[in-house]
């Protein structure tokens, strides 16, 4: 209990820190980084992992007050940007892989799931499977998990806020912004700004029903997929009437990064430390689809940039989702363009990985 108490505690000062320094992602960054940082000093950091499902399912409600009829018709266009970014994501990791696998020792397998844009534990309980070796995979993983969560909120708000002062803000970009730093439609101001009691119960009862029934059903991050989906409902049925309290936004951010600083500790900084070659390898690939695909979808398919460069992180989903929320990404797309993307990896990357190296062989 101390060891959980204490974990807490380290994470709420530092997602506060992060928000008083003004980071990007404040509250997620500055937790991520104070619970690393325990970790690596003592590591007995402890919290419950269910947390993440409670975080998952609190971002997942956000997100469904900002969906209404017409960001319904919006999220139609953005199915050929998701297949199209699935695609070169899966182009860049296959090259990857094998640069991996001729450059250094490690085995072909273990290359290509070490590379492969998925969540640390599924990619880790493949590579069981395979019979490659988690602890590189898992360590090789957390460095794309880290590197992405660290380092490119300061990058994407640096590039966003070039270009908005090279072009000036679009009305489309200026209405988005607004629903998503506070979903509060002009036409329901008056019954957002002192909401009812039952407005919040009936959001966060539907968002937790949902979100645990998806969740139980094994459905990729069912539950903010589940909880979005409720919500959305609520919201569209009721005209306006879903809310949720701005501080459960925080503290799902400060959860999430308690959980992900969790991963980092003395063990898995040695062990990329033995792997320099492949740990290059992951950042340049996390640069190519971060910069290229992002770039593509801004540029040719007509994505706006905020949603384009969250929407392609090879982050977490609901990492890059609870981002986006507070640095002017459109939530939903940026949920839906993770979601394809992760989709694809689990359901089709395993099967392809097995044949190529029975090929090779």
């Amino acid at each position: 209990m101390l060891e959980i108490v204490l974990t807490a505690a380290t994470a709420i000062a530092g997602g506060f820190i992060g928000k008083r320094l003004r980071l990007p992602a404040g509250f997620m960054l500055g937790a991520l980084l104070a619970t690393g940082l325990l970790n690596i000093l003592w590591p007995a950091a402890a919290f419950p992992a269910d947390a993440r499902v409670i975080a998952q399912i609190i971002a997942g409600a956000y997100i469904g007050m900002t969906v209404t009829r017409k960001s319904l018709q919006e999220l139609r266009q953005m199915l050929l940007p998701s297949l199209v970014l699935f695609t070169g994501i899966s182009i860049i990791a296959l090259l990857s892989g094998f640069a991996v696998f001729w450059l250094s020792d490690l085995a072909l397998t273990t290359a290509f799931l070490a590379t492969v844009p998925g969540g640390i534990v599924d990619m880790s309980m493949i590579s069981l499977e395979f019979g490659a070796q988690p602890q590189i995979v898992a360590a090789l993983q957390l460095e794309r998990l880290v590197l992405i969560m660290s380092v490119y909120p300061f990058i994407f708000k640096k590039i966003i806020a070039r270009q908005r002062s090279l072009q000036g803000v679009n009305d489309k970009v200026c209405q988005a912004e607004a629903t998503i730093s506070d979903p509060v439609k002009p036409e329901a101001t008056v019954k957002r700004s002192n909401p009812c009691w039952h407005q919040h119960v009936i959001t966060l009862l539907s968002a937790s029903i949902a979100g645990l029934v998806f969740y139980l059903l094994g459905v990729p991050a069912g539950a903010m997929v589940g909880a979005m989906i409720a919500v959305a409902l609520y919201n569209i049925l009721s005209n306006g009437q879903a809310f949720v309290a701005p501080p459960l936004k925080s503290a799902a951010q400060v959860a999430a990064g308690l959980l992900i600083g969790m991963t980092i500790d003395s063990r898995s900084l040695s062990e990329l430390s033995g792997i320099a070659l492949p740990a290059l390898i992951v950042l340049l690939e996390c640069v190519a689809i971060g910069g290229i695909m992002g770039w593509i979808l801004w540029k040719v398919l007509r994505v706006d940039l905020a949603t384009a460069l969250f929407g392609s992180a090879p982050a977490g989903l609901s990492d890059m989702v609870l981002i986006a929320l507070d640095e002017g990404g459109d939530p939903a797309k940026v949920m839906l363009l993770q979601l394809v993307r992760f989709i694809g990896v689990i359901s089709l990357f395993p099967s392809l990985i097995k044949l190529i190296a029975t090929l090779i062989s």
